[in-house]
C-alpha cells in the first residue's frame, strides 16, 4: 500500500471518529437537557394496522433488510478480493460503515426492541460515513478514469464544452466555478432540518397480533436534526475556503466537501421522513429500507455493467482473438 493511501485511510478513521464523538455527545447533551425522557411512559399499543401494512412492516425487517446486507456483504467481499485502486478501496469503506450501520440497528431491533439509543445512533453514523464515502468514490473513480479533472497532466474531458482549459490557458476552470457554488450554496439546505423543531415520537401498532414499538427520542433527533447539518456547514465552508484560489487547490478542498456534503445528505434524508411519516413511522421505517435496498443495488449494478473495465472480472476472450493468436 502506498503512503498515500494510507494516510487516506488515517483521514478516513479520524473523520469518523469525529463524527462518532459528535453522535454520542449529541446523546449525552440530550439525556441532560431532557431528563423527563428517561421516566416516560411506554405508549399504549394503538390499532392494528391494515393487512397490507402489517406485511410491509414484516417485509421491510424480515426480507428488505436481510436481502441488502447480504448484497453488501458479497460486494465488500469482491472488492476486498479484487478491487486494488484508491477508488475501489474507498467504495468498499462506503459498504463497510453502511453494513456496520445496519448490523447496528439489527442487534437493536433483535436484542433490545428499538430501544437501544446508542445503538440507532451507531446506525444513523454507518449511514452518515456511506453517504460521504459513496459520493467521493464515485467522483475519484469518474475522475481518475473518465474525467481527469485533477490531473494537471492530461486533458479534462470537459474541454469540448468548455473550449478553453486552465490545464493550459490563462483562465479560470469552469468547473472549479461550479464547485465554489455547490460549497458555498448547499450550507443553506441545512437550514431545513434545523429550522424545525424537535419533537421525540413513540408509537405502538399491533402486527399480527404483536406490539411492535417504533421511537424517535431526542438524542437521535439531537444527532440527525441539529449535529450533522451544523457539521456539514462548517465542512462545506471550509472546503470554499480551501477551493478559492483556484483550480490547483481543488484536491485539499475534497475531504471537507464530501464530509459535509455527505453529513447534510443525510440529513435532509432523514429530516423528509421525519415529517413526512411522524404519524405513521412504520412507513418511515419502509421507505428507509426500500431506499436503502435500492442503493446497493445501484452499486451492484454499476460494478457488475463495468465489472471487467475495473478490474473485479476476468475479461472474455473473443473468438477472433483465439483466431488472431
Amino acid at each position: 500500500m502506498r503512503p498515500r493511501d494510507v494516510q487516506h485511510g488515517v483521514r478516513i478513521r479520524a473523520l469518523v471518529g469525529a463524527a462518532a464523538g459528535a453522535a454520542f455527545a449529541a446523546s449525552v447533551v440530550a439525556a441532560a437537557a431532557v431528563p423527563a425522557l428517561r421516566g416516560a411512559s411506554r405508549p399504549e399499543p394503538g390499532p392494528a394496522l391494515a393487512l397490507g401494512e402489517q406485511l410491509m412492516v414484516v417485509a421491510s425487517g424480515y426480507v428488505l433488510k436481510p436481502a441488502y446486507m447480504l448484497l453488501c456483504a458479497v460486494l465488500i467481499a469482491i472488492l476486498r478480493r479484487r478491487g486494488q485502486a484508491p477508488d475501489l478501496g474507498r467504495l468498499s469503506l462506503a459498504l463497510e460503515a453502511f453494513l456496520a450501520g445496519e448490523a447496528a440497528c439489527a442487534a437493536n431491533y433483535l436484542a433490545f426492541a428499538g430501544q437501544s439509543v446508542p445503538l440507532e445512533l451507531l446506525h444513523g453514523l454507518g449511514m452518515a460515513v456511506m453517504c460521504m464515502l459513496l459520493p467521493m468514490a464515485t467522483f475519484e473513480l469518474l475522475d481518475s478514469r473518465v474525467v481527469q479533472y485533477t490531473d494537471r497532466s492530461r486533458v479534462c474531458s470537459f474541454q469540448r464544452l468548455c473550449s478553453v482549459c486552465t490545464k493550459r490557458d490563462n483562465v479560470p476552470c469552469g468547473l472549479h466555478k461550479l464547485f465554489l457554488f455547490a460549497a458555498g450554496s448547499l450550507p443553506v439546505l441545512a437550514l431545513m432540518p434545523l429550522s424545525v423543531p424537535l419533537v421525540p415520537a413513540h408509537r405502538v401498532v399491533w402486527v399480527f397480533g404483536t406490539a411492535v414499538r417504533f421511537d424517535l427520542s431526542m438524542p437521535v433527533l439531537i444527532a440527525e436534526l441539529r449535529a450533522y447539518p451544523l457539521i456539514a456547514v462548517v465542512a462545506l465552508l471550509t472546503a470554499a475556503v480551501r477551493a478559492w484560489p483556484g483550480h490547483h487547490a481543488a484536491a485539499a478542498a475534497r475531504w471537507p466537501f464530501f464530509l459535509g456534503f455527505g453529513l447534510l445528505s443525510y440529513a435532509l434524508f432523514r429530516f423528509v421522513l421525519v415529517a413526512a411519516y411522524r404519524d405513521q413511522p412504520h412507513w418511515a421505517n419502509f421507505w428507509e429500507e426500500a431506499t436503502e435496498l435500492l442503493v446497493i443495488l445501484a452499486v451492484a449494478v454499476c460494478l457488475w455493467t463495468f465489472g471487467r473495465q475495473l478490474g473485479l472480472r476476468r475479461a472474455r476472450v473473443t473468438t477472433g482473438e483465439l483466431d488472431a493468436h
